[in-house]
């Protein structure tokens, strides 16, 4: 029953350590790093 609880909220937190990662810093094959643009 631990499980049903532990396995989405281990994978939840996966995603937000994905989510607050910075990209890579220089560019790529979609163009230069938009950090700093504002909207």
């Amino acid at each position: 029953l631990y499980l049903v609880v532990l396995i989405p909220t281990i994978g939840s937190l996966i995603i937000l350590v994905f989510a607050l990662i910075p990209t890579q810093a220089r560019e790529n094959q979609w163009g230069p790093v938009p950090a700093g643009v504002r909207v």
